[in-house]
Parts: C-alpha cells; sequence; structure tokens
C-alpha cells in the first residue's frame, strides 16, 4: 500500500535501547506508541534518527521482525544510536538517565517526511526528543505539514532538565489531545499560569488555553481521569503485579487513540487503555504482545473483559 492508501499512527522523536541491569530493551516513547498501534491493526511508523552502528543495525532488524515501518528511520554517521539507562525500584517504577547527544537529537526535514505527514492519521509526539534545537524545529515543521484531519496528541513525557517553559507551550498550542501524569499535571499547570486551585478547573483552564479535544492524566495504578469539552471521565485502574512499568504509558496512549479515532465513548476508553497499561506493566519491558481476547476487543471498539468490575464516574473529581 502506498502512504496516501493508508493514514499512518506516527511516533515521532525517539527510538533507543532501555539499558535495564539484566539486559537491553527497543524502546523511546514514540517508538513503544507505534508498535502497540500496529497491534491494533493501524499501518504504524517510527520517524526517528538513529547511528550507522551496531544498535542502529540492531533496532532495524527488530522493527522488520515485528513487522513495523522503519522506512522513517534516518541514519546519522556522525552520532550515535540512543540508548538509556533504565534503573527499576522495588515497586515496578522506573528511573531513568537519558544520554545526550543520540542520533535522534539531530533528526532532518526532508521530502518522505513531509509525504508521509501529509497522509498522517495520529501523530504521537512528546518533550524530549524537542531538547535539541535540531530536531525540535524538524518536530514542530513536521507538524505544520500534518493532514488537516490527522490528530496530534501530545504525550509529554517530561524527563530530567530536558524541557523550557517555550518547548512546552509550542507542543501544546500544536496539539489536539495532551497526555501527561499526576506528576507531570501540577508541572504543567505552573508553566502555563493557571491560577486555578481546584483540579477540575485546573483541567478545563488547561484545554480552553490550548484548545484541545481531549486531557488525559494518568494515576498510575489509580488509573486515569479523560476530560473532554463536554464530558469528565474518572476510571480508578486495574490492580496488578508489576513486573516493571517501563512502557504502560505508552501501551495506555495507544490504545486512547486507537479508539478515540474510532469515535469511542471516554468511558470505553478510559477502561480500555487501563486495562492494557495494567498487562503491559504486568510484563517485563514496554513492547509485549498483548492477549488476543483483549487486542480483538480493542480493534473492535468494544469494553475489554473484566469491565462490569469498573466503574467511571465523573461525580467523585473535586
Amino acid at each position: 500500500m502506498t502512504i496516501e492508501q493508508q493514514g499512518y499512527f506516527i511516533g515521532l522523536g525517539e527510538i533507543l535501547w532501555d539499558v535495564l541491569p539484566a539486559a537491553k530493551m527497543l524502546g523511546g516513547a514514540p517508538a513503544n506508541f507505534a508498535f502497540h498501534s500496529h497491534q491494533f491493526g493501524n499501518p504504524a511508523a517510527i520517524v526517528s534518527r538513529i547511528g550507522a552502528d551496531s544498535l542502529g543495525r540492531e533496532i532495524r532488524s527488530n522493527l522488520k521482525a515485528i513487522s513495523l515501518d522503519d522506512d522513517f528511520l534516518q541514519i546519522d554517521s556522525q552520532h550515535p544510536t540512543g540508548t538509556v539507562t533504565v534503573e527499576v525500584d522495588e515497586n515496578g517504577q522506573p528511573a531513568y538517565v537519558v544520554h545526550e547527544h543520540a542520533a535522534w537529537d539531530f533528526l532532518e526535514l526532508n521530502q518522505p517526511l513531509i509525504d508521509l505527514f501529509n497522509h498522517a492519521r495520529v501523530i504521537c509526539y512528546g518533550s524530549l526528543a524537542q531538547r535539541s534545537a535540531v530536531s525540535r524545529k524538524t518536530i514542530l515543521d513536521l507538524l505544520d505539514h500534518r493532514a488537516a484531519d490527522a490528530v496530534a496528541l501530545c504525550d509529554i513525557n517530561l524527563r530530567q532538565q530536558y524541557y523550557t517553559d517555550e518547548t512546552i507551550h509550542n507542543s501544546l498550542f500544536a496539539a489536539d489531545i495532551l497526555k501527561l501524569n499526576h506528576e507531570e499535571f501540577p508541572i504543567i499547570a505552573e508553566i502555563t499560569n493557571l491560577p486555578y486551585k481546584n483540579f477540575k478547573d485546573r483541567l478545563h483552564g488547561i484545554m480552553d488555553k490550548f484548545n484541545l479535544k481531549l486531557l488525559c492524566v494518568t494515576r498510575a495504578s489509580n488509573g486515569c481521569v479523560l476530560c473532554s469539552r463536554d464530558e469528565l471521565v474518572e476510571h480508578p485502574g486495574f490492580p496488578v503485579s508489576v513486573q516493571d512499568a517501563i512502557g504502560a504509558g505508552d501501551a495506555f496512549t495507544a490504545t486512547m487513540a486507537h479508539l478515540y479515532i474510532q469515535n469511542a465513548t471516554l468511558e470505553t476508553i478510559a477502561i480500555a487503555a487501563n486495562q492494557v497499561g495494567a498487562y503491559v506493566a504486568s510484563c517485563p519491558g514496554a513492547t509485549p504482545q498483548l492477549p488476543a481476547n483483549l487486542k480483538q476487543t480493542i480493534m473492535e471498539s468494544k469494553l475489554p473483559p473484566d469491565h462490569k468490575s469498573r466503574k467511571s464516574s465523573a461525580t467523585s473529581i473535586p
């Protein structure tokens, strides 16, 4: 199929190796998003940059093995493939050291990428890949080239010191959907100079300021809050024995994006995304294969198994 016939789910930004004490695993939030989007039957592409080195060749080999498109991975002869040192605590929560001057810091604008973005369906991007001026300009330029009906999904992903107020503002003004976690939410509220103390008012204040269609705040094991222009839904999450939480949020994001463009209800999105995120957290690494029954129900935009044991509510939000 040609690009024009497909409408890609695009992970835009970093692709890298998560280096854990026991092993290295393919990672990077945009790459994880593309992987899980592909699991739901969507044509998916990773737009990033790797080094002309053994780690870069290994990335391409891994992507081909899982039938993911690697046509939009640029090769950099001067900078190495990205790596992140990951430590996981006793609760399965990861801490990251993202090494600098990686190939994905130097993403270049070119005609094949412009053509791809002219026919995008969903574009997932964050702030980390914008830590360098080169990739930041390329990412914002590509967002300007997106198809008129493409959904720009900002999974803000604040890491270490790799963001500025300007980067946050530019990223959010370009977005249709914003997804962030409960630790990032007060940071964004402060950066955007919202005076509200009330959580619900802050949600609507962020939506209004950046003209968002959907805002999602994830709460780790405590589920999420989804807020649209006329509805607010809370879900408490699904209890799970956590192996590690690496990539759980990216799996959540991919599920949310898939169901959003299918016009699923916020309740369906919240339940399904929490269940997928919980499953990934119960597995080692960011990109496990999902159970066939769970994947199928999401591909068909149905409520996942066990949804009746959980309730969504707007009434408990203060």
